[in-house]
């Protein structure tokens, strides 16, 4: 289900295409996030999960980009770390290693699918 202004009140859907229109790494963010989270839902349904078909919350859009960005949050402590020498969060701090963590995750999840692919 896509998102519509008839499914979201316009006093949160406004200021959140705004918010996105200026801050294309929050953009980038969520992009990179349904494909990542595409990729985990693909790993858990098609190899780790038995049985029947998957959860529809976890098959679902805001499923996916859920566990995209849980997943790049776990892959940016530790670059956030190497690049600040502290795990003192702040908005700027976060968005200078927005990129690198983009790249970073989605190369070892990259790997981590194909391994799963070849070897199980």
């Amino acid at each position: 289900m896509a998102l519509s202004e008839s499914s979201v009140p316009a006093s949160i859907f406004e200021p959140v295409l705004e918010y996105l229109r200026h801050t294309p790494y929050a953009l980038a963010v969520l992009v990179f996030s349904y494909f990542s989270g595409q990729l985990w839902t693909f790993l858990i349904l098609g190899y780790l999960k038995k049985g029947a078909a998957g959860n529809r919350v976890l098959n679902s859009v805001a499923g996916k980009v859920s566990l995209g960005i849980a997943w790049f949050a776990l892959v940016l402590v530790p670059i956030f770390y190497l690049s600040h020498q502290s795990l003192q969060f702040t908005y700027d701090n976060i968005l200078s290693v927005a990129i690198p963590t983009l790249v970073a995750g989605l190369c070892a999840q990259v790997l981590t699918v194909a391994w799963f692919i070849t070897w199980r």
